[in-house]
């Protein structure tokens, strides 16, 4: 009597921490082929879902529209002029600029979008970055955001100072600094940072 409420505890258990990611018969195979073991049935559905994400990375291909891609070139194109006029500043002048070149990179992906949830960084400074990505994930905490992913286009650093990528180190810095959520380069894209939020 006692093994079959803690069966029926466990599989209650795995099924809500999987809910949206596994259907409740995939839940009871698990469980089955684990012979109740709690720890072994959510290695193998752990596995399971790592498996269907990759899958669904694999699958999601998202074609840019040529006046899209005009646009961005453009974007980019001034973003740029405004970095090479960051030699010539310091103090108060050089933070301005830096924030007007973040605003006008958040205000392009706000016309611009190219999915949901998905944000290009490009252009941006690694604290301007950073101060979006955490306000994005301040006004989504009132949200159920478990099983949510996001992706944020950082590049990978060929145009930054000695190529080093620094933001999408600051941005890993920020995500797997936090215990809601698990950041790791996309696997056919290391320029884009896919966040999956716990």
């Amino acid at each position: 009597m006692t093994s079959f409420k803690m069966n029926k505890a466990v599989l209650g258990n795995l099924v809500k921490e999987f809910r949206g990611k596994v259907s409740a018969e995939h839940v009871r195979e698990a469980l089955s082929e684990a012979n109740g073991r709690y720890a072994l049935a959510r290695s193998v559905l752990l596995r399971r879902t790592n498996q269907v994400q990759q899958t669904r990375e694999e699958c999601t291909i998202v074609l840019e529209s040529p006046a899209r891609a005009e646009a961005k070139k453009r974007h980019l194109e001034e973003i740029n002029k405004f970095h090479k006029l960051k030699k010539s500043l310091t103090g108060d002048e050089l933070l301005r600029l830096e924030q007007q070149i973040d605003r006008k990179v958040i205000e392009w992906n706000k016309k611009n979008e190219l999915r949901p949830n998905y944000f290009d960084c490009h252009g941006m400074t690694r604290g301007g970055a950073v101060l979006f990505a955490r306000r994005m994930l301040e006004r989504h905490a009132d949200r159920t955001l478990e099983h949510k992913v996001f992706e944020f286009e950082t590049g990978q650093g060929h145009h930054s100072k000695d190529k080093v990528p620094v933001i999408k180190e600051g941005l890993l810095g920020l995500f797997n600094g936090s215990a809601r959520c698990r950041a790791v380069p996309k696997q056919h894209n290391p320029g884009v940072i896919v966040v999956t939020f716990c």
